[in-house]
């Protein structure tokens, strides 16, 4: 539970009434505010990135992009956009990144809009030809018509206020104009899109008086909502997503400009005042934090022992009673001493670097979770995997965006026994293991989401077992993998995964690369359950799936494949239905058979594929193109060749998913090294 200290409450006492209205009679309102440590930036515009899970802050005057990590703030990029001042930023949730738009300049008022995609800013538009460039306007991104729309504004010293609504198209980068409306000139409002209701609502601003009228936009025509909301101006407003509401923070009046602590929630149709209320601020704007369920609150106009003037901090409302969050290295030295204190619940957040040690997750229900993607850095002593779960860890026990790899020649990775964490975003690189080379699973249920295997090696294969696994074992349990990405992983008998003494696996939206040095093949079921779809294998030397059980697999690439197969099928039938086989020249057959093994085919596309496509019988389901069309993988800009053209597109579309982007080569839904690698590997033109 959070808690504003003593002093702050004392010097706020006279502005702010700190309500200790239970978290049930207040569900709607949050539960309580908390003021965050250090200082934040200045002046600012700020989005919450949904695929990202981030908060951030883009500080026009020093154009610097910052990152809130719960408690503090981190700058993760210099330079980008132009400097400006009360320009917008809101989240486009179809692109899946930030928006920023217009502003005050000293080169005049501003009309660009740029992107930012969680590595790099990049310019998407200079602006509507008839429109004049603004600050202080309202701007919100209607997820449902996939647009981004402006209202109103100023247009700086020497101009006047606008009335105009403006609409961006994304997909045909196009600008819209409605030059009036009932609405009227104004200023310094507020916009927010309601994803519940499916509509835009515009609330407050400033034009000979403080404006108190809600309205709604429905692409085309302004609705008058009601005037049941705050007279204010330079407020913050966000949507909740949890609850499904509008809320509204502070805010401004005019004249003799006085900052107001309340919060208000709207539900559709009117306003309702929380008894809950905060730090006095205007000047500001807030984010909504759909994955912690707070409302983030940066610097803005508040009063001060000198008066009313610029406070730099940053305050958070916890919208429900949030778990306690335990950081390493600021109270606890090592992740394994946070996760020792931790109830669960909780949530043990870890600083940018590196950390010696193997962490054994204890059976607990928290979320260990890297403050930046890739950030911290697990790196397991000889001999020893980074993240252990032997103790009956659910579904609810996660490790989000570490790095995790060796300090020496043999460990790394994950152990799993009879447990089922997540895994989310994580990078296994770099990781030696007997068998499980990136992760050893036995019974229970793993799942990784977004997570990347690179160069994991599994070094010995007894003949007692099947052992295995350059990336992953199996034996007896549950592994779901969903947008992933795996290269470089070596193993003699699967480079991959090996899936064993029953249990399952289930594979979808993933990329599989091969690696230069491999043997044997790359998913290996041992007399198990492995279910493959919407995902791609590459630049393969040995067969993708060997199979004492049969496989299922579904929507599937398989592309410029050498060596003896594509697949080896000991018994059963193999279901293939839907899948695609490009430029795949084996020695053997694309299909072939060991034993009794046999192939089920529907629905799919061979193209410059060699003969016989079968080795044994086969069954043909219907639907099926011996005789496709090849396409070309890489070529981003459909000129016929994989070049420099098409490393700029990746690029330009840098970032972490899951959330596929144009730059996306692989589809897994990163666009990151693994797009890098595909492009050189096919680089050069496409064949005929």
């Amino acid at each position: 539970m959070r808690t504003i200290s003593t002093g702050v409450i004392a010097f706020f006492s006279a502005v702010i009434a700190v309500s200790s209205v239970s978290s049930t009679a207040n569900a709607q309102c949050g539960f309580e505010w908390s003021l965050g440590t250090g200082s934040g930036p200045g002046a600012y515009e700020i989005c919450y990135d949904e695929a990202r899970s981030q908060t951030v802050l883009f500080s026009g005057g020093d154009q610097k992009t910052y990152i809130w990590n719960g408690t503090v703030w981190s700058v993760v990029a210099t330079g980008g956009p132009p400097t400006r001042g009360a320009g917008a930023m809101v989240y486009d949730s179809v692109g899946q990144r930030c928006l920023l738009f217009g502003g005050y300049s000293d080169a005049g008022v501003r009309k660009d809009l740029w992107q930012w995609n969680g590595k790099a800013w990049s310019q998407l538009s200079a602006g509507p030809v008839d429109a004049s460039g603004r600050g202080d306007f309202a701007m919100s991104f209607d997820r449902d018509r996939n647009r981004l729309v402006v209202h109103g504004g100023y247009q700086g010293s020497g101009g006047s206020l606008l009335e105009d609504t403006l609409e961006w198209n994304p997909s045909a980068n196009t600008w819209a104009r409605w030059a009036t409306g009932p609405i009227g000139r104004r200023y310094a409002h507020r916009m927010a899109y309601d994803e519940l209701r499916h509509e835009t609502v515009l609330h407050g601003g400033f034009y000979y008086t403080n404006k108190n009228d809600t309205w709604k936009w429905n692409g085309s025509t302004w609705t008058a909502a009601g005037t049941s909301g705050p007279a204010r101006y330079v407020f913050g407003m966000t949507f909740d997503s949890h609850r499904g509401q509008i809320v509204l923070h502070g805010g401004t009046t005019c004249c003799g400009e006085v900052e107001y602590p309340q919060t208000y929630v709207w539900n559709g149709t009117s306003w309702s005042l929380c008894a809950l209320q905060g730090p006095a601020r205007g000047y500001m704007n807030i984010a909504y934090d759909r994955v912690r369920d707070t409302i983030i609150l940066p610097g803005g106009m508040g009063p001060s022992p000198s008066g009313r003037t610029y406070i730099p901090e940053t305050w958070e409302l916890a919208m429900s009673d949030q778990p306690s969050t335990l950081h390493v290295p600021g109270k606890f030295a090592t992740i394994q001493a946070a996760v020792d204190a931790a109830a669960n619940g909780d949530t043990v957040q870890v600083a940018p670097g590196n950390y010696p040690e193997s962490v054994n997750l204890r059976g607990k229900s928290i979320l260990v979770r890297s403050a930046l993607p890739g950030g911290a850095s697990v790196v397991a002593p000889q001999g020893t995997r980074s993240f252990v779960a032997t103790s009956n860890e659910s579904a609810n026990t996660k490790v989000i965006g570490f790095r995790i790899t060796k300090g020496g020649k043999i460990g790394g990775g994950i152990e799993t026994v009879n447990s089922a964490p997540t895994f989310d975003s994580c990078i296994i690189e770099d990781c030696t293991n007997g068998h499980g080379g990136g992760a050893q699973i036995s019974g229970g249920a793993t799942s990784f989401i977004a997570c990347d295997f690179v160069d994991c090696v599994a070094s010995s294969t007894p003949s007692t077992t099947y052992g295995g696994g350059g990336a992953i074992r199996c034996i007896g349990g549950a592994t779901t993998v969903d947008y992933c990405s795996f290269r470089g992983c070596l193993n003699g008998q699967a480079n991959i995964l090996m899936q064993e003494g029953g249990g399952s696996a289930f594979i979808k939206r993933s990329s599989f690369l091969g690696a230069p040095t491999e043997t044997g093949g790359h998913i290996y079921n041992a007399y198990s359950t492995v279910t493959i779809e919407d995902s791609l294998f590459d630049l393969m030397k040995t067969p993708a799936l060997f199979g004492w059980s049969p496989f299922t697999v579904r929507r599937t690439d398989f592309r410029s494949f050498t060596g003896d197969s594509v697949m080896n099928m000991r018994y059963g039938q193999t279901l293939i239905d839907g899948c695609h086989f490009y430029n795949c020249h084996v020695n053997t057959a694309l299909f072939a058979v060991t034993y009794s093994g046999t192939y089920a085919l529907a629905n799919s596309g061979f193209c410059s594929a060699s003969n016989p496509l079968f080795q044994g019988p086969w069954t043909n389901l219907g639907g099926n193109d011996f005789n496709a069309a090849c396409s070309c993988l890489g070529d981003l800009t459909n000129d016929g060749i994989v070049d420099g053209a098409d490393f700029t597109i990746v690029l330009a579309s840098w970032g972490t998913g899951p959330g596929a982007s144009v730059g996306d080569v692989s589809g897994d839904g990163d666009t990151d090294a693994m797009d890098i690698a595909l492009l050189l590997a096919n680089w050069g033109y496409c064949p005929n």
